[in-house]
């Protein structure tokens, strides 16, 4: 069957290019009939389009109409036609050709209706077409530099408004600079017929001009938000877990450079270029991912192109060594490199390679004109020591350790008539000796020490070529992932031995309760910025993933939340990752830059936050870690850290040294996941620390086990101050247990979010501090729907710092919009009676 649909002839001039795009289709089916529509993802003008309609139907009809309406974005109808027909039961094709030739450029909805009985709602399917054109983009293309004049006079006459003195500058002023940008990409993409990313670049600038305009008239460009554009600092102190330039604290907040590739002189420019970009939208940070084992002369041309280009731009830049960067090209050399799916840094013959190139390139770095800011010594770095040397090693350990064979036997359960016969690496039964708790304890323990021998060795000699330069490394997102600590280091140990604390992060939409993967991203950072606070944590790759929607507004405010999540947690530096989407999606890469405008903005007050002492604490333990893959201990406290972080107190993690090392003396609350062994030492401290009448909530039988998988004859009392976590172990039940010890009076009262019966809001997160007198409240609402929000405290008022409003409670705050408000007091009258 077929309908022919079309429109009627005009004078119409043809640009360049000239088509019709076709959206997602969204289907509203009708009662016993539902159809798919089958159509081209792009047709060029003068073609005829052919849709195709699939129409299922479980009885016959007779008379269903069909029809085609066209409507324009104020919902007028441009066009429309119909058909008339008989539907059999089961599948009917219907074949519709339509001319869109003489339809004016524009956005359209197509909306295919299928009526067939009056009292069934039709089945509809509706479709976003978009006519475009090189002569539109062009024509969009001056309409916006047009409205950018007028909107540089009203920003300038802003500045001058808000503050006489004058060479201040607003976000309003980096907004006009990324939608100049959009601009030149749009027209560089035009001119290469890239013209999915003229559209997406010109879209972009069509809609943030508008909204740039309606908040210079709407929004007062107030002077809190006003900055004095300065160089960055030419030498940064690492000071209080953060870093300072003098005595003003300072965020490195950046990207990854892309892969330079070609000659020297192409490289140098492409630094050149991608610096500057960097330095024109508000960021103060480069990050380039380089090999150690690369072409020596290649590496030092990148180095020195980039070392040039960031003395000219005063961008400080951080050198991270990428051991996967060039482990294809070492395949012909070293088959064995990757065969265990990841780049191993054990291998014999590329460690050795990797590390003489690594002091090859600390030697060089003396000789740029700007060296970098740091240099991390491995990117997501795993081990797969082996060998009979190895073997050998950890055989002679293990003989120290148990001289008794028949001892070793039976922590085992092993059956070893010699010391000699004991295995590392290979695959073997689940009863085996090798899948036993005590063994992997021993094994992974000394694994670990060899992993620690090689980043101290390598430390020693790059902090001795460069003793200016600090050292990190580049951890994985991981530390909650089960069976990680077979190869990787010891992030504790990584804390304590290197300069910085350096990890990764992974954030997206949300797929269930939260609008983003929260707590994955943030209790990593809170992990990290828990091991050393006197050690900055330096987010390398900082992988955002905007893809999993297609709402621009929700793509720039996942963003711009996660910025601020990631340093409310304890970041103080970061560098967008090379893959992240944030790079496709302009508006998403605005809400980046200006993220990283606004953090250094509020500097002092996010560094107040970063100061503050945690008076919470989950324990985490590298032993249940290593027993049983970590589970359930792992799981376990993550969930710990989710729902307590939602009572609106700073939470941190403890570990079984930090615990030995006497750091309980400070906390006041400490949560105790499903621990399934710790060292007698750390049990000991804990069993005091209830003893002595500390706060803890936890769950019903905590620490059956040693590090070696031995049953303990002891336990942890429960007393007054033990408030027990019942249920299914979730986040939930963790955060109605920190409201129980909130009532019992163990923590002091402090600004948090309630719902109206005043207790905690799941979802809603929030962070007290004073600073200088004056009292502030980091606050986002992380859930996918509005929440009504209440205040608790002494203060129900103020002014939000990150969008310049002034704010009161009740109120309901809205999906991931952040907020940082400094908070009114309030006057307290005492009432005396004789």
């Amino acid at each position: 069957m077929l309908l022919v649909f079309g429109f009627a002839e005009n004078n119409a001039v043809h640009a360049d290019y000239e088509a019709i795009w076709f959206g997602e289709p969204v289907m509203a089916a009708g009662q016993n009939l539902t159809f798919t529509l089958n159509y081209p993802e792009e047709i060029q003008i003068g073609e005829i389009v052919t849709l195709n309609l699939e129409i299922f139907s479980t009885i016959t009809y007779e008379g269903a109409i069909i029809r085609m309406v066209l409507l324009n974005p104020d919902h007028e109808t441009v066009d429309e036609s119909e058909m008339t027909l008989n539907l059999n039961r089961g599948r009917d094709d219907v074949a519709i050709k339509w001319d869109p030739t003489h339809l004016q450029p524009g956005d359209y909805t197509m909306v295919i209706l299928i009526d067939y009985v009056r009292e069934y709602k039709p089945a509809i399917q509706e479709c976003e077409i978009y006519r475009v054109s090189t002569g539109r983009w062009q024509q969009q293309i001056d309409d916006v530099e047009a409205q950018l004049v007028g909107v540089d006079k009203s920003i300038g006459a802003g500045a001058r408004s808000a503050d006489s003195s004058g060479g201040l500058e607003s976000g309003f002023h980096l907004r006009a600079k990324i939608i100049r940008d959009s601009l030149a990409s749009a027209r560089g993409a035009l001119t290469a017929q890239n013209w999915r990313e003229a559209d997406k670049q010109i879209r972009y600038a069509d809609t943030a001009v508008k909204e740039l305009r309606a908040g210079l008239t709407f929004s007062a460009m107030t002077p809190e938000k006003l900055i004095r554009p300065s160089a960055t600092p030419s030498r940064l102190e690492i000071r209080d877990g953060g870093f300072y330039d003098g005595m003003n604290p300072y965020f490195l907040i950046g990207a990854a450079l892309t892969d330079a590739s070609g000659s020297a002189e192409t490289e140098a420019m492409t630094m050149d270029a991608q610096l500057a970009w960097i330095k024109n939208h508000g960021l103060n940070l480069a990050l380039l991912n380089a090999s150690p084992t690369m072409d020596t002369a290649a590496l030092n041309d990148l180095l020195s192109a980039l070392a040039r280009a960031s003395q000219a731009l005063e961008i400080p830049w951080i050198l991270q060594f990428d051991q996967g960067a060039e482990a294809g090209a070492l395949m012909d050399r070293w088959p064995d490199l990757i065969e265990d799916g990841f780049v191993n840094l054990a291998h014999e013959g590329f460690s050795v390679d990797y590390q003489q190139g690594g002091r090859q390139v600390f030697s060089a770095l003396g000789q740029l004109s700007r060296p970098p800011f740091a240099v991390s010594a491995a990117r997501f770095p795993q081990f797969k020591y082996d060998g009979e040397n190895i073997r050998e090693g950890f055989v002679e350990q293990i003989m120290t350790l148990y001289p008794d064979r028949q001892d070793l036997n039976r922590l085992w359960h092993a059956h070893l008539a010699d010391f000699d016969e004991i295995t590392i690496w290979g695959e073997y039964p689940e009863h085996s000796y090798q899948n036993q708790r005590a063994y992997q304890h021993e094994w992974q323990r000394y694994h670990r020490g060899l992993i620690l021998r090689f980043f101290s060795g390598m430390k020693q000699d790059l902090s001795a070529l460069m003793p200016g330069i600090p050292v990190l490394i580049d951890n994985d997102a991981t530390p909650f992932s089960a069976g990680e600590t077979r190869t990787t280091p010891s992030r504790e140990e990584m804390a304590a031995l290197m300069d910085m604390d350096g990890t990764a992060v992974r954030c997206s939409a949300g797929e269930s309760v939260y609008a983003m993967n929260y707590p994955e991203a943030q209790s990593v950072i809170s992990l990290m910025h828990s091991y050393k606070k006197n050690k900055p944590v330096f987010i390398l790759d900082a992988d955002i993933d905007v893809s999993g929607t297609d709402d621009p507004q929700k793509r720039e405010a996942l963003t711009y939340s996660v910025v601020w999540e990631m340093v409310m947690s304890g970041a103080s530096g970061m560098a967008l990752s090379p893959h992240s989407t944030v790079r496709q999606h302009p508006e998403a890469l605005a809400a980046y830059e200006l993220a990283a405008l606004d953090v250094n903005r509020l500097a002092p007050i996010v560094a107040a936050f970063h100061r503050e002492k945690e008076q919470v604490a989950v324990l985490f333990s590298e032993a249940s870690k290593i027993m049983d893959n970590g589970v359930p201990h792992l799981e376990s406290a993550q969930f710990a850290f989710e729902g307590a972080s939602f009572a609106g107190f700073p939470v941190r993690f403890i570990t079984e040294k930090q615990v030995e090392d006497g750091e309980l003396a400070d906390i006041k609350v400490l949560i105790l996941p499903s621990t399934m062994a710790v060292p007698d030492n750390t049990f000991e401290q804990l069993s005091n620390y209830v003893e002595e009448g500390g706060m803890v909530a936890r769950v019903g039988t905590p620490i059956p086990y040693n590090e070696r998988g031995q049953s303990r004859s002891d336990v942890i009392r429960a007393t007054g101050n033990t408030i027990l976590v019942r249920g299914l172990n979730l986040p939930t039940e963790y955060l109605h247990a920190l409201d129980a010890a909130l009532v019992s009076g163990v923590l002091a009262e402090i600004v948090r979010p309630v719902n109206a019966y005043g207790y905690p809001i799941e979802g809603v997160r929030s962070r007290y501090v004073e600073h200088d007198g004056e009292m502030y409240l980091y606050i986002i609402n992380l859930r996918h729907t509005p929440v009504a929000v209440h205040l608790s405290g002494l203060s129900g008022s103020g002014r939000d710092l990150l969008r310049g409003r002034d704010v009161s409670f009740p109120r309901e705050l809205t999906p991931l919009d952040p907020m940082l408000i400094h908070l009114d007091k309030q006057e307290i009258l005492f009432a005396v009676s004789k």
